[in-house]
């Protein structure tokens, strides 16, 4: 997945005071970091909407997306509060359907949002971009069992309690769903019973404790969770990984925005990899970087969401 977060993100060193050497950062680093600042600023002082103001950019991130809470997403907000100079306010939500709530209703300027969700609302939606996780923009979906539980395939399942993420998920719901669908059932047909646990990590944690026989999750998440709650993880196994999909992409309103405001987030976003804290902020996500969302990516979720209107 991505690198270890450099110190500097998480330094008390005040950012007056840093030098490339108290950061631990590479002449290289320091080059890429002043280039990019210098393009980044470039094409904001180009655009009408470069202007310094104390409004907030409102950038709304849901809790499924990555285990742990809103923390991790400082680095983001340093990274996007410089150039775009403008305070940065990041809200987490408990569900993708309250953060397209608020998106569409104008409380929101940007979202992180489940493909799935997305889609569903493609109309009044538009992607700015796509996150990269080992150099490509996909996601996969996992099935999840205890570790000492004989099970080996979907059909297994067949009566358990089973823990979802969340009902707009893509990972979390929609491709076991479909996967249901295609031998002829649904999941309240299928499960005894399902629940919704609004993180990724919760699902985990619901196999890992005994609350659910088995659980659908994202494969990325599951991947980090692995390296910083090994112990968690290893109380549950995979099952099976989904092909994969189109992964949540950076969304805001169609409309809500100017141009020169959308493509000012699209070049930030995009541009992530050029600057330190970009950088930093990837190393703290385990993503890769960020590439301009194509449309033609989510046409399988849209595909697959029509397939099963009336079964969920």
């Amino acid at each position: 997945m991505g690198g270890i977060l450099p110190a500097g993100c998480l330094s008390r060193t005040p950012w007056w005071a840093m030098t490339p050497w108290s950061t631990g950062l590479s002449r290289r680093r320091v080059l890429l970091a002043a280039a990019g600042a210098a393009a980044g600023g470039l094409f904001l002082r180009q655009t009408a909407w470069a202007v310094e103001t104390e409004v907030p950019l409102r950038f709304g991130i849901p809790q499924i997306l990555i285990s742990p809470m809103l923390d991790e997403f400082g680095c983001i907000d340093r990274y996007l509060r410089l150039p775009w100079r403008r305070p940065v306010s990041l809200t987490q939500h408990k569900t993708n359907a309250e953060l397209a709530a608020d998106l569409l209703s104008g409380e929101l300027d940007l979202a992180w949002l489940s493909p799935y969700a997305y889609v569903r609302r493609r109309e009044q939606l538009q992607a700015i971009a796509a996150p990269l996780t080992k150099g490509a923009a996909t996601a996969q979906s996992l099935l999840i069992v205890a570790a000492d539980r004989p099970a080996s395939m979907l059909s297994d399942l067949a009566g358990d309690t089973h823990a979802f993420v969340d009902p707009e998920s893509a990972s979390g719901f929609l491709v076991t769903v479909a996967e249901l669908a295609k031998i002829g059932t649904r999941p309240g047909s299928f499960f005894n019973r399902t629940f919704f646990t609004n993180a990724d990590r919760n699902v985990v944690r619901a196999v890992a404790a005994g609350l659910a026989g088995s659980g659908t999750c994202d494969g990325h998440v599951f991947e980090v969770l692995k390296e910083i709650e090994p112990r968690l993880t290893g109380a549950v196994r995979v099952l099976s990984t989904s092909s994969p999909i189109a992964p949540p992409p950076i969304v805001a309103k169609r409309g809500g925005l100017s141009a020169a405001a959308m493509a000012a987030a699209k070049s930030l976003f995009v541009g992530m990899r050029t600057t330190a804290t970009g950088e930093a902020a990837l190393g703290k996500l385990r993503l890769d970087g960020f590439a301009e969302a194509d449309d033609a990516l989510y046409a399988p979720i849209t595909a697959m969401a029509e397939r099963l209107k009336g079964i969920v």
